[in-house]
């Protein structure tokens, strides 16, 4: 028969396995529960529109149009979009003559189916000298092209840079909300014609206004963004002097909002992993308090031996 101090040790092991095994369960079921929370936040749908009991019109989800879009979403993800970059280029340069270089890129600009944007010419005391700033599109081909021109009628150029943001990511994305929206659009169009009661007819219509600010929104987005693909920004600033050349560093604006959204997403976060943590306690707390008062009772047997 094993001793009173083997059976404290065997106790002690005991627990231990348990409480592995409970745990080993328990991320499982955590992973899991993950896992099921992040595929439901996936899943969307459009607008639908039946009378329930009463006559009260009231919005419904119709999965026939979400799993409708949805597949063509994934076709058309299938397929490896073109990359839509936005470039833009600035150049600080010396000239003998502003005036005539300020002619000179406009004048090319011009050319190749560019425009230009802004001139402004200053003259600056006490030397009596001429600096400028002018500011072209060109098409985005022709880009390359413009910036070698610029640099082969000039004295010098003191200073260049070029950039390129790559927006396809949010391109794709504005174009798979505008296709649900339209869908939506169509579906509440649909649901109109099939209204009689007015309240059901006017509760269709703001539905349908709402939808369509949002198409008009993102129509107009898409629009900006394919015109700043197609027609890449050059900023050129000319002095007949270097000293006298603007010195400009492009800055990104602030953004609160984005900083507010950011903020909240930490605190949720946040908040997500205490409540987890207190979960976790609340469920090992009778294991872990079972195994203290086994470990506290043989100890105080053993003072009394």
């Amino acid at each position: 028969m094993p001793s009173k101090k083997n059976q404290h040790r065997l106790l002690l092991v005991g627990a231990g396995i348990v409480i592995v095994v409970i745990l080993v369960a328990g991320s499982k079921d955590l992973e899991s529960n993950r896992s099921n929370s992040a595929f439901d936040g996936i899943l969307g749908g459009g607008y639908d529109g039946e009378e329930e009991a009463g006559g009260k019109f009231m919005p419904m989800t119709a999965p026939s149009v979400g799993m409708h879009e949805e597949t063509a979403y994934d076709m058309d993800m299938a397929q490896e979009p073109e990359r839509m970059v936005i470039r833009s280029g600035a150049l600080w340069a010396v000239v003998a003559d502003v005036r005539v270089a300020v002619k000179d890129i406009t004048d090319h600009a011009d050319s190749i189916g560019g425009f230009t944007v802004t001139t402004e010419v200053q003259e600056y005391l006490p030397e009596s000298g001429v600096r400028a700033t002018v500011e072209i599109r060109v098409p985005q081909e022709r880009f390359a092209e413009v910036i070698a021109f610029v640099r082969a009628n000039v004295l010098r150029v003191t200073s260049e840079q070029v950039s390129g943001q790559d927006i396809t990511e949010e391109f794709v994305d504005n174009q798979a909300r505008l296709g649900n929206l339209q869908a939506t659009e169509t579906q509440l169009l649909s649901i109109m014609q099939k209204a009689y009661k007015i309240e059901d007819v006017l509760a269709v219509q703001r539905e349908l206004t709402s939808i369509r600010e949002q198409i008009e929104r993102l129509e107009a987005r898409q629009k900006f963004l394919r015109e700043s693909v197609a027609m890449s920004k050059i900023s050129v600033y000319l002095s007949t002097d270097e000293q006298h050349l603007p010195i400009i560093e492009e800055q990104t604006p602030w953004q609160p909002i984005a900083v507010a959204k950011s903020a909240l997403r930490s605190l949720i976060t946040t908040f997500q992993f205490l409540a987890e943590v207190v979960i976790w306690i609340v469920i090992f707390l009778p294991v872990w308090g079972t195994a203290w008062l086994l470990h506290r009772r043989y100890q105080r047997k053993g003072k009394k031996k």
